[in-house]
């Protein structure tokens, strides 16, 4: 099959595969077992890849985007290697950053429609004008009304 993959057409390399992400994703599923083979045939695909992205104008932006099987197989092969590292080791510590930011988030002013936020890590997401904030609390009173006559 490595061989097969690895000298077929450039179907599996280039940015022609509808379906790439299936596709790519499915090959690692049935390939995670296999981990040592998976990395032979993900090692050839990558070689093509790079020759083939060598001659190209800009060959830095090769691994920018996931458009090819080459390139979706990679971001799951790391994914599938970097598991037990994440669940073990760094994985508490990344989910304690997460919860902190989204707190630190979350202590000002979140527009709820947008959801830009007074105190965001992104540029687009922030609330640029100081505004005077509040809680506002609504209670629906058609869903009490839909739910007496849905169930009578």
């Amino acid at each position: 099959m490595r061989d097969k993959i690895c000298s077929s057409k450039d179907s599996l390399v280039t940015r022609d595969c509808p379906l790439r992400v299936n596709v790519a994703s499915l090959l690692m599923v049935v390939l995670m077992g296999k981990m040592e083979y998976a990395t032979e045939i993900l090692r050839c695909l990558l070689l093509r890849l790079i020759d083939k992205s060598v001659g190209t104008k800009h060959p830095q932006l090769m691994l920018r985007r996931t458009e090819s099987v080459v390139e979706k197989m990679l971001t799951n092969w790391m994914a599938l290697c970097m598991y037990n590292y994440l669940k073990e080791y760094s994985g508490s510590s990344l989910f304690l950053l997460f919860k902190a930011i989204k707190y630190q988030i979350e202590k000002g002013p979140v527009d709820s429609v947008t959801h830009d936020a007074r105190y965001s890590l992104s540029e687009e997401r922030l609330l640029r004008e100081q505004i005077d904030h509040g809680l506002v609390v609504s209670t629906p009173l058609f869903c009490a009304f839909y739910v007496l006559f849905a169930f009578s």
